[in-house]
């Protein structure tokens, strides 16, 4: 009881207790009820708990090389094992994981803030620069016209969250004295151009490999210059490259490669890779293309003669957790920006809902979008300063028309009588009727599998029994309107090469993938099945 004691009037645990959105007065009151309970005992020495608290605390700090067992790890210890600070993680909806992330956040901030005192240290004095090596490495004077040095634009120390396979290997191809160029191959929002910003830090703090220490990382905006240039752009690109190759301290960097190196001539389509390979077998010359999948295969890999010179280096999407740990290190930059208070369960639902119904975009940029539109929301009150779960449940309910989160009174009245409300339409059918009400509530108490539809149903009967009819009432009843409901006649699609104009292909947009990624929040009704191929 001490111990807690010592914990409440702690100024990490402020922090940790304030993000969680837990309440330290309530807290305190049921330790008060606790300890009056043990008073009345006759409790010798230290109890079970606090012991295995103690022992698990150390253990924690010795993962973490620290010398001395730290309030932080006391706090994981005690979410661990202590069961009273069990039961309040459950009344608040929390878990172990995510105080061990809240306290990774706070370990973060405070790294951060000892970095910047100290302004004699190599990093920060690197920030500088060294006219020295400036000098000797030569001026890029047209480059600079049309590019941006990340070296010189970094604003604080980047934390790589995730990644560091890819960076590892992206070091090693650059390093080499043959084909040190790099395909970098991921989908937009993987954080392909933070794993850039990661080399150029780590390159300016000569933390890289001794090929690639203090070299310039420069973003080439070859748009800019073909918007200032026109058709006359190839004398200004060979002097761009001859300038790279002349200083030998810059990596060139291209985004969204893909689109300067196509064989289809056409308006406003141009192809760079005839000057580019003269200068890509230089084993001075770095070039990093940033492509995507989709990219690579459609246009790339249709050069051989380019794609050889290139080594593929492929960055995969972040997990969650990791997610959430990038929106913690993004958040005193919202807070700044909109003077909200951003809590960590809505950091938490905002990766969980991004993971569940946005799988068509990347993390962490899909999370990054999602917090800074539910920081835009919260903004628009001047009364709430604390960004929480309901904020963001009701941000997503918006942006993807589906009901998420706890129920609304009025969607709990329809799920509730969702049978009388169809028997309004349908009569009969009490078994099917029965069979869908209860699929629909399921799904909306979140219980079902999610990489699942609600539920799907083969109605089968002769004509006009109301199979169809069904369908109707169930869309307007809980999905809003009949025009919810995604109606296909499968009879149009009795053969194989009928496919694509269902799921969609280059050329085309899906008959029913469209619809389905327009409004996610619908009723399908594939009319006639039997007929389809």
């Amino acid at each position: 009881l001490f111990f807690y004691s010592l914990l409440l009037g702690n100024e990490e645990i402020s922090f940790i207790f304030s993000r969680a959105n837990l309440d330290l007065k309530q807290i305190q009151r049921r330790l008060e009820e606790k300890t009056k309970i043990l008073r009345k005992g006759k409790l010798k020495g230290f109890s079970k708990d606090f012991e295995e608290t103690l022992i698990e605390a150390s253990k924690i700090s010795r993962e973490k090389q620290h010398e001395r067992i730290q309030i932080e790890e006391v706090i994981i210890a005690l979410a661990r094992k202590e069961k009273c600070f069990e039961k309040i993680l459950i009344d608040f909806d929390l878990q172990v994981v995510d105080f061990e992330n809240i306290i990774f956040w706070l370990e973060s901030l405070e790294r951060k803030i000892e970095e910047k005192k100290k302004f004699w240290s190599k990093e920060n004095l690197a920030r500088s620069g060294s006219l020295g090596r400036e000098w000797a490495a030569g001026y890029t004077v047209t480059l600079d016209k049309f590019s941006i040095d990340l070296t010189k634009v970094l604003k604080g120390i980047i934390e790589l969250i995730g990644h560091k396979e890819e960076i590892e290997r992206l070091e090693r191809v650059l390093a080499r004295k043959e084909i040190n160029n790099v395909l970098l191959v991921g989908e937009p929002g993987t954080g392909r151009k933070t794993i850039l910003q990661v080399l150029a830090q780590k390159s300016l703090f000569g933390q890289c490999r001794p090929e690639i220490n203090h070299k310039r990382v420069v973003f080439f905006d070859i748009a800019s210059l073909i918007s200032q240039t026109g058709q006359n752009f190839e004398p200004f690109l060979e002097k761009i490259f001859d300038e790279v190759l002349r200083t030998g301290n810059v990596i060139l960097v291209i985004d969204e490669f893909q689109n300067y190196v196509g064989r289809l001539r056409k308006p406003g389509v141009i192809d760079i890779s005839g000057i580019l390979l003269k200068y890509l077998r230089h084993p001075e010359f770095r070039f990093i293309g940033i492509t995507s999948p989709q990219g690579l295969h459609k246009h790339i890999e249709q050069n051989p003669g380019l794609e050889t010179l290139f080594e593929k280096v492929e960055v995969t999407e972040i997990s969650p957790r990791e997610a959430i740990l990038v929106l913690e290190s993004l958040a005193s930059y919202f807070e700044k920006r909109y003077k909200k208070f951003i809590s960590y369960p809505a950091l938490r639902d905002i990766v969980n809902f991004a993971d569940r119904y946005l799988p068509s975009f990347s993390f962490p940029k899909k999370a990054i979008d999602l917090l800074d539109e539910a920081m835009v929301y919260l903004s628009a009150s001047a009364k709430e300063r604390i960004l929480l779960p309901r904020h963001v449940r009701k941000v997503v309910s918006e942006k993807i028309k589906i009901p998420v989160g706890e129920m609304e009174s009025e969607e709990r009245e329809i799920l509730l009588n969702l049978e009388y409300l169809i028997h309004k339409r349908i009569i009969n059918q009490d078994e099917a009727v029965k069979e869908v009400a209860t699929a629909m509530r399921r799904a909306r108490a979140e219980i079902s599998l999610r990489e699942e539809p609600i539920g799907c149903f083969l109605f089968l009967g002769p004509t006009g029994v109301g199979k169809t009819e069904t369908s109707k009432a169930l869309a307007e009843v809980y999905f809003g309107s009949e025009e919810k409901m995604i109606r296909l006649d499968m009879s149009e699609f009795q053969a194989i090469e009928d496919i694509p104009r269902l799921i969609g292909s280059v050329k085309q947009e899906g008959l029913l993938t469209t619809p389905i990624r327009e409004r996610p929040f619908s009723l399908i009704l594939l009319d006639e099945i039997e007929k389809a191929h």
